[in-house]
């Protein structure tokens, strides 16, 4: 095998076959650009920050009575199970006609060129215009809807909202944010919908090298530790490809370019 590496990579041995995996900058949190990206919209002050609080389990966007709080898209990537990684996308209010309102709403707007899936929170008893507009971007740009009936603890359904709640099925739902004791029901709830709406395709973590492993089988991964390399840690491509071996049934064995040719040495069978 010959070897090679490119500073911050791996060198990769199958048998006689080296394969070159590119090193990543942000060491081990997941690319944007490979979460599911969320976005959340609804009018001001209909609770699209409370329910982002709910679902993270902590005040990551700031909540207040006085509509128009989030002024700028607010983002929080997270760890989301079992979906996997992904990045909520919480707008400002559709409905905003403060004095910055037309660069707030483009910046809004915007969120549906990166949006994968739409979530459209709305309040009980109110259905307008500018939910119809969201859904119907949504359909324009074929990207699945979840619709979100929010506050529900404090006001009941209207007969609009519960023949809107039927027609949406199964990507329809009820919760209240400032219900501490229903977090988990309700997020578990909405877990299952974002799995319904959600592309088999966009759920699917591509293999890196795990197809190219039989079950059972051996991989050595060479790292180079180097002046650039980070100190005490490896970089996410090295530990995704750890995962991805592992996640095949193969094992893996992790040396240092130099530690390569006494390694091979050592072993009783060509990896």
């Amino acid at each position: 095998m010959t070897d090679g590496t490119n500073g911050t990579g791996w060198t990769i041995g199958f048998g006689s076959f080296p394969f070159m995996l590119s090193g990543c900058s942000s060491m081990q949190t997941t690319p944007k650009s490979l979460r599911l990206q969320i976005g959340l919209f609804g009018r001001t002050n209909v609770g699209k920050s409370s329910f982002l609080n709910l679902v993270a389990g902590q005040d990551v966007a700031i909540t207040s009575p006085v509509p128009g709080t989030t002024t700028d898209v607010v983002e929080k990537s997270m760890e989301l199970l079992p979906i996997g990684p992904v990045v909520f996308l919480d707008t400002a209010g559709v409905d905003d006609v403060s004095a910055l309102s037309e660069k707030r709403l483009q910046r809004t707007a915007a969120v549906f060129d990166r949006a994968d899936v739409v979530v459209l929170l709305v309040e009980p008893d109110r259905w307008t215009a500018f939910e119809d507009r969201v859904l119907d971007e949504a359909a324009r740009r074929n990207l699945p809807a979840i619709l979100v009936v929010n506050k529900t603890d404090v006001t009941a359904l209207s007969g609009e909202l519960c023949e809107r709640v039927r027609s949406h099925a199964p990507l329809a739902m009820e919760c209240s944010c400032v219900e501490a004791a229903g977090r988990e029901r309700y997020v578990h709830a909405f877990k299952e919908r974002l799995l319904r709406a959600c592309p088999e395709e966009l759920l699917r973590t591509p293999a890196l090298a795990g197809d190219l492993v039989p079950a059972g089988g051996l991989v050595v991964l060479i790292v180079p530790i180097d002046l650039q390399a980070p100190k005490g840690r490896l970089i996410l491509p090295q530990v995704q490809m750890i995962r991805d071996v592992l996640d095949n049934d193969a094992a893996a064995l992790v040396v240092k370019e130099r530690e390569y040719a006494a390694l091979l040495g050592r072993l009783n069978r060509v990896p």
